[in-house]
């Protein structure tokens, strides 16, 4: 990849394809901040792949949203849907 490094998801995106070909066996990505964008992510999971991502402190308003979102995720149940 060549230039600027802000299209690296981009990049990632265009050959997701490519990657899980020939690693049929990767079913976790994981990445920093850059690689959490929404068109990505929903090109990960049309593979039936996921993603983990790295949510440092000094990411304030990322952290307190996703803190809101997950407040209650020890308590719940596990979903019931097979992941493949």
């Amino acid at each position: 990849m060549k230039g600027d490094k802000t299209n690296e998801p981009g990049y990632l995106k265009k050959h997701l394809g490519e990657l899980f070909e020939m690693y049929p066996c990767l079913k976790l990505l994981t990445g920093d901040a850059i690689f959490a964008q929404r068109p990505l992510l929903e090109a990960i999971q049309e593979y039936h792949r996921g993603y983990l991502v790295q949510v440092k402190d000094n990411q304030g308003k990322v952290l307190k949203k996703m803190t809101e979102v997950f407040k209650d995720a020890p308590s719940r149940e596990p979903s019931d849907v097979k992941v493949s």
